[in-house]
């Protein structure tokens, strides 16, 4: 039986095959590697992100939703701006927005390239933090 982590990583790793963003199979093996620095580059452009929303003046726990602008077709059904958009936003699905989403999203980057790659995450992060324990205060550095 596998744990719930373990399950998060072959759902995303699902998604991704079926929405196109599984592709090391396909390059060929001269440039594998380029593949997997791409995928590990985007990871770190997720934590940019995260960042910008904070130097954007939103909170490190604050999420809100964004929606597409209201299409000027429908604005003309109605009396008011706000009112068009009212209507418009109850009937889409919000794209979750803010530092908690784009961290959500570094981690769905790195459980997507762990199966992408076939190996199992959650058992390095455990092997890794087995070896945590025996360094010393902050490893030695400042910080």
């Amino acid at each position: 039986m596998t744990n719930p982590f373990t399950e998060l990583q072959n759902r995303i790793g699902e998604i991704n095959e079926k929405s196109g963003f599984n592709q090391a199979k396909d390059i060929p093996e001269e440039y594998r590697d380029l593949y997997w620095d791409r995928k590990l580059l985007l990871v770190i452009s997720e934590i940019a992100e995260a960042q910008d929303e904070m130097r954007s003046g939103h909170a490190v726990d604050e999420r809100y939703e964004s929606y597409p602008p209201v299409p000027p077709s429908l604005a003309v059904e109605f009396a008011s701006g706000a009112d068009a958009t009212e209507y418009w936003e109850s009937r889409q699905t919000g794209k979750p927005e803010g530092t908690p989403s784009e961290m959500a999203d570094a981690v769905i980057r790195l459980l997507g390239v762990a199966h992408e790659a076939e190996f199992d995450l959650f058992e390095v992060i455990l092997h890794k933090l087995d070896y945590n324990e025996t360094r010393g205060y902050r490893h030695g550095k400042q910080f």
